[in-house]
């Protein structure tokens, strides 16, 4: 008679080495005391916070994942309540912000714009009708940038899903390479690329997930920036910037 051991393979969602030392790590901090001056309130929320970004450079699970596990966790424990009481906020007071969801909104445009291929066919449209020579092909880049911009609000989602395969393609066309060849073409349109996508950045609201903090930072001193406000504001000089960069950089 045969005996046959059945062994059963679980595979975890995250790397269990890599979990248990981020919980250490936040059970660690977790106990210490408080330094003077400050209370065991805002010392566990330093520890959550802290714990959270430690899990999210290990890539112990996605970064959605790891911030819904803090937010639940620092809500069950008390340390913020769900909702705001007084000056407390609340861990949901976030929901509230309507920069927030209208970030959320234009990141949810983005992922539409590179799955249907749309912003490559804007790109491809702009470099066809600008694209005679080497620096038209950089203010057709530049022209696509500025307008997937304020729909796309991550400069790696523009510059490295859109831009640099298009811009890589474009550098290979004119056998231009790494290396003897880079000057030729790939080396001038791949740090235009990088430039003009860290104005197109600075020239809208929803162009950089970190500008809505910027504008939340104002707000809490009295200053409302909207999304016509910021862009009236950045207009001019984003718009000559991204007129003397790739000129500049042409003739260096």
């Amino acid at each position: 008679m045969n005996n046959s051991n059945n062994t059963i393979d679980v595979k975890l969602a995250f790397p269990l080495q890599k979990g248990v030392i981020t919980l250490l790590f936040g059970i660690i901090l977790w106990f210490i005391p408080p330094p003077s001056g400050l209370s065991a309130n805002a010392w566990h929320m330093f520890a959550i916070f802290a714990t959270t970004i430690f899990a999210i450079i290990l890539k112990v699970m996605p970064m959605g994942a790891v911030t819904m596990i803090a937010l639940i966790f620092s809500a069950l424990t008390g340390v913020t309540p769900l909702s705001a009481k007084g000056e407390t906020v609340g861990a949901l007071s976030g929901f509230a912000n309507a920069t927030i969801w209208l970030i959320g909104i234009a990141m949810f445009i983005s992922r539409a714009v590179i799955k249907t291929g749309l912003g490559r066919r804007v790109a491809l449209w702009f470099i066809s009708k600008c694209g005679s020579n080497m620096l038209g092909v950089a203010y057709g880049l530049a022209l696509s940038d500025l307008v997937l911009g304020p729909g796309i609000p991550s400069a790696s989602a523009r510059g490295g899903g859109i831009m640099y395969p298009i811009t890589q393609s474009i550098a290979t066309a004119y056998n231009s390479e790494p290396g003897a060849t880079a000057r030729r073409a790939g080396a001038f349109l791949m740090i235009c690329v990088s430039q003009i996508d860290a104005i197109v950045c600075t020239m809208f609201l929803t162009a950089m997930a970190g500008n809505p903090l910027i504008a939340e930072l104002a707000r809490s001193q009295g200053i409302e920036i909207s999304w016509t406000t910021w862009f009236v504001g950045a207009i001019v000089p984003g718009i000559a910037s991204l007129i003397l960069i790739p000129l500049t950089l042409y003739f260096i």
